[in-house]
């Protein structure tokens, strides 16, 4: 069984892979599925924060359950199946609960509270009587499921916990989280037992230094990379940020670097010496996009607690701007400095005036919009949005407030998008790993490579316009020429054990050393220098 982006629910044979039905819903991509112990019932839950209960053999829907205010992301049930657990993606800290239904009546028996961010996964122990809760607030709480207390909370991951799951036994809890670790509990007295390291490095941002020398990049690990594009090595990280950096921009004048991370906070810093130089608090959720005005003065940050914020450089004040009903994903300024435009999960891209926040444009869109550009002269804005599977760019005309043309092109959604300052040159990247080149004027895709493994996060032309980079869920950065499309280069952190021998290390297992290769180690089959 299976859900997606185009909001059908799929059945397979597991031993033959072939399909045996489709069953298509109403509430837009699916999130999330869980099916009860004794197969009667399925549950759904989707974007648009609406459980949905089937009977399985029939495929009809039974009912919907309404309550949460977001996205569905984690559903369970108890191991009698008379229950189920729900949590839902917070925004704006709204949501930071676990509800539990009456599967018969569906009505909803008791909301938990205590996290204090979103809950990213909820497990029912084998007998019934516990159920565990993840969370990005990096721990994981242990309720009672006769008195509904929370009976011990589990602290020791460094960033959020996204999964959580009980042995076969029920005395052992394993948890998995944004730190790169897999930690087992023992259940009866939440003791940390052992830690299994792994290694997950991933890109969500690029930026490009107004002289071309240098790029920064933010990542998982809470972190900024500074990056030599010369020599291709980072020279320096920038630590600060408690949880993922999701948003980079360099300044105009090449002095200060802005970021934007999961934590909340935007930061600022001296692009020279790598000091954070500003905190700024306000936003209320994850802050996904940041971006300067071209004369550096101002800084635009869109977050998912629904709002834009215009800081003001000089004195830390923020003005804020709030149309979208759901989370944000771009805030971007036009070229002249004049305007700022916005989009988000609620499929709209907002263009606002930047000196009083008047609301001038307002472009529809089919799905979610998830990346935004503005053309070099500021007359038209191309955005990124996903259409059931389909990643679609669309090209709009912001004097005439019309749609010019759409490209389609990518699988699923799109997360990066820039424009040539010389040439009419569209780049794109999504989460099907790929950059794409476009001729927009002529609604022409020029070339496509698959430049990564994972989801391709961002992309970006370089200032003279002759390389792209981009970055994505696989932990590297890739440049490419911007007229052959050839790849220029990979530039990838070192892992743990990067290149240590173990070739001549004894009593390690085999399952020993695949695990210290994943770290970065070689041994004496592989021990070659890396591809560049």
């Amino acid at each position: 069984m299976s859900g997606g982006y185009d909001g059908a629910m799929h059945f397979w044979d597991r031993r033959t892979g072939t399909q045996l039905s489709r069953l298509q819903t109403q509430g837009g991509p699916i999130l999330t599925l869980a099916w009860s112990r004794n197969g009667r019932w399925l549950a759904s839950g989707s974007l648009d924060a609406v459980i949905r209960l089937w009977d399985a053999e029939q495929g009809t829907l039974l009912q919907e359950l309404h309550g949460h205010r977001d996205p569905i992301i984690t559903l369970t049930f108890a191991p009698d199946t008379s229950l189920l657990a729900s949590s839902s993606l917070a925004s704006g800290g709204s949501d930071q609960v676990i509800k539990l239904w009456d599967v018969e009546t569906g009505t909803c028996l008791k909301t938990l509270e205590g996290h204090t961010d979103a809950v990213t996964g909820l497990a029912w122990a084998p007998d019934g009587r516990t159920l565990v809760s993840a969370s990005y607030d990096a721990t994981i709480r242990l309720w009672d499921s006769q008195t509904w207390q929370c009976r011990n909370i589990l602290q020791g991951h460094r960033n959020a916990v996204t999964s959580v799951a009980f042995l076969p036994r029920g005395d052992r809890l394993l948890s998995g989280s944004f730190d790169r670790t897999v930690r087992t509990w023992e259940v009866l007295s939440g003791q940390h037992v052992r830690t299994m390291q792994g290694y997950a490095l991933a890109l969500f941002a690029l930026a490009w230094s107004p002289d071309g020398r240098f790029l920064v990049s933010g990542s998982s690990e809470a972190t900024l990379t500074l990056w030599d594009v010369t020599t291709r090595t980072p020279v320096q990280v920038l630590r600060g940020h408690r949880q993922q950096v999701y948003a980079v921009a360099w300044s105009r004048h090449g002095n200060r670097i802005a970021s934007g991370s999961q934590d909340q906070t935007v930061r600022i810093w001296d692009a020279r010496t790598g000091a954070c130089t500003h905190i700024f608090q306000g936003h209320t959720a994850t802050v996904f996009s940041v971006d300067w005005s071209v004369d550096g003065r101002w800084l635009a940050s869109g977050s998912w607690d629904r709002s834009v914020r215009i800081w003001d450089m000089q004195d830390g004040t923020s003005r804020v701007g709030s149309e979208h009903t759901r989370l944000i994903y771009a805030a971007v300024w036009s070229p002249d400095g004049t305007l700022v435009a916005s989009a988000g999960e609620d499929g709209l891209a907002l263009v606002w005036r930047a000196t009083d926040g008047d609301l001038l444009r307002r472009f529809e869109h089919a799905g979610f919009v998830t990346a935004l550009s503005w053309s070099p002269k500021g007359d038209q804005l191309v955005s990124g949005s996903v259409d059931g599977e389909k990643g679609v760019l669309s090209i709009w005309d912001v004097r005439q407030g019309e749609l010019v043309r759409t490209l389609e092109g990518h699988r699923g959604s799109i997360w990066g998008i820039d424009w040539s300052l010389e040439k009419d040159i569209l780049v794109s990247a999504g989460a099907d790993g790929t950059v794409r080149w476009w001729n927009p004027e002529h609604g022409l895709n020029l070339a496509t490579v698959q430049a990564h493994d994972a989801w391709a996060r961002a992309v970006r032309i370089s200032p003279d316009g002759k390389t792209v980079a981009s970055c994505g869920e696989d932990g590297v950065i890739k440049l490419w020429d911007m007229q052959s499309h050839q790849r220029l280069a990979t530039l990838q952190a070192d892992r743990p054990y990067e290149r240590l021998d173990i070739s001549h290390t004894r009593g390690l297992t085999n399952a020993q050393q695949a695990a210290l290769r994943a770290l970065g180690a070689v041994g004496a089959q592989d021990a070659k220098p890396p591809l560049v």
